[in-house]
């Protein structure tokens, strides 16, 4: 009997994905504290004073920016820097990163996208998709005439209701994101199936085209597989960065309405309500560019799998060589 082969110790390393989809995150959910807090002062006293900051200097306003320099010198000076604050305050970074990405994977992905515009798989080969839903109206009348069982009824009638629902739901936001739910052409798609059945010997279902094209491509195009993760990478700090800015804007409501039931006055100036605005504009436009490099990661690996799998190439044909008489 053989002797199985000795494994290897192999450290994990520290990938692009980590800084891109925790780190900075989780910065950014810091910054934009003491960003809204002393931009909000400033603002305001901006506004109070005919357009000036004349004079602010003096003005006894306590900014958040000053303590943050004063942890990150141990209590010194702020120009005396200290390595271990430095680090302390990385790694709770690293660790509001992570706990953004848990509710961003939850709430984006497998609540709303699940639920509304779908997964990339799914809008690339929609034709592939198994259509149930149907028109209420329709279905409405498909029970009175065939359900014999009246007590039946109205669970069928509930059930077609909510299958309606969910699809007016899609629709909905279909209508509003078009070019991350266009297919791929029906040619292409026909051709990719019988590509990927024939692959894996069996009849693949579409939800998991994505995972068994992603382990061929790891196997077989280490090259393809390093683009395609720096695209993993770069839609992981779109979608936890946008997270990251409508998470804090929910906080900063949720503290004013949890100091409101306990009678202390907690008004949002102006100024705040405004910049608070800007983050979940900035929140928008993050989740929109999520969505692309989603769908473009989605893409480069589905064409990858099927450059690998295609049939021979057909040599371009070269002219003829004239020889010299």
């Amino acid at each position: 009997m053989s002797a199985l082969p000795e494994m290897k110790a192999t450290s994990i390393p520290f990938t692009v994905y980590d800084v891109l989809g925790y780190l900075l995150p989780g910065l950014f959910f810091l910054t934009l504290l003491v960003f809204e807090y002393d931009m909000g002062r400033a603002l305001t006293y901006y506004l109070s004073h005919k357009l000036s900051f004349t004079g602010i200097e003096g003005e006894a306003v306590r900014y958040k920016l000053p303590y943050i320099m004063k942890f990150l010198s141990w209590q010194q000076t702020p120009t005396d820097f200290k390595f271990v604050p430095f680090v302390l305050l990385i790694v709770l970074a690293y660790l509001i990163g992570h706990i953004i990405s848990a509710v961003s994977s939850t709430v984006i992905e497998k609540l709303f996208l699940s639920s509304s515009l779908q997964y990339p798989d799914s809008n690339l080969f929609y034709e592939l998709v198994e259509k149930r839903d149907t028109p209420l109206r329709i279905e409405t009348w498909r029970l009175l005439r065939q359900e014999t069982r009246w007590w039946m009824f109205p669970k069928r009638l509930f059930v077609s209701l909510v299958s309606w629902v969910k699809h007016a739901w899609q629709s909905f936001w279909r209508f509003f994101f078009p070019r991350y739910c266009h297919p791929l052409d029906t040619e292409f798609t026909t051709a990719f199936k019988q590509k990927i059945d024939a692959r894996f010997g069996c009849q693949v279902e579409l939800r998991s085209y994505y995972w068994l094209c992603y382990a061929d491509i790891i196997r077989h195009l280490p090259t393809s597989y390093q683009r395609n993760q720096h695209f993993v990478s770069l839609y992981g700090f779109s979608r936890n960065t946008a997270t990251a800015f409508w998470l804090y804007v929910a906080f900063r409501f949720a503290s004013r309405l949890v100091y409101g039931h306990f009678g202390i006055t907690y008004m949002l100036s102006p100024a705040n309500q405004f910049i608070l605005g800007t983050y979940m504009v900035i929140g928008g436009i993050l989740f929109l560019s999520y969505l692309k490099i989603f769908r473009r990661q989605t893409m480069e690996m589905f064409y990858a799998f099927f450059a690998l799998h295609s049939d021979a190439i057909v040599p371009v044909a070269r002219p003829a060589r004239v020889e010299e008489e």
